[in-house]
Parts: structure tokens; sequence; C-alpha cells
């Protein structure tokens, strides 16, 4: 439609990935049991932050998984802000960098 997309919470999130073929069309996220940075922009802001989906308290208590979560350095839950949530998921080896107040750039090299 060219209409701009707007979300109120935008997530980098940097997750390890695999290459499963010799032409390097197959590619699997490593998520499982892990903890990994990311950043959150939100109302003109940006805050480092951590994804995880290790085993805690609940986990543990009730056998249960949860989908990945987003916790601070302490590993205290972050939280969103209510609406829509945008997540890139980029390689390890990305690099995010403020080129000028509030303009970022993500680059990103395919493994």
């Amino acid at each position: 439609s060219g209409e701009q997309l707007a979300f109120e919470n935008v997530i980098v999130l940097f997750a390890r990935h695999n290459v499963l073929n010799s032409d390097h069309t197959l590619i699997d996220l490593d998520l499982l049991y892990t903890m990994n940075k990311a950043y959150l922009f939100r109302d003109g802001r940006v805050y480092p932050i951590y994804w995880t989906t290790a085993n805690g308290d609940y986990e543990k208590k009730s056998g249960l998984l949860r989908p990945l979560r987003f916790v601070d350095k302490e590993g205290k839950p972050f939280p969103l802000k209510p609406g829509q949530t945008w997540v890139e998921v980029v390689d390890l080896s990305a690099t995010l960098t403020e080129k000028q107040p509030g303009y970022w750039k993500a680059r990103f090299y395919a493994p």
C-alpha cells in the first residue's frame, strides 16, 4: 500500500546462525537454552537488553518451556511497550552503530 510501517517496539536480536547446507540456503538459529544480547528501540530511545530461553524458576518448577523473554543485565524482566513489536534477528557477528543521533545502522553478513 506504500504506507509506512510503525511499531511501538523494535528489537534487534543477536543469535548464532548455523549453516546446514553447502548452498547456504538452510540456516538454523540457535535459540534453545541460551542468552544473548539485543537492543530495544522504544519511545525514541535505545536500550541494551538481553534475550533468553534459559531455564529459570518457572521452567524448573513446572517442567514447561516458555518462549524467549527479554531481560536486563541482572536477568530481571525488561518491559516492552504495549502494542506491536518488530523483531529483527541478526548473527552474532553483526554490528549496530549510531551514525548520528537517532539514526542507527545494522551491518549483517550472512554466514
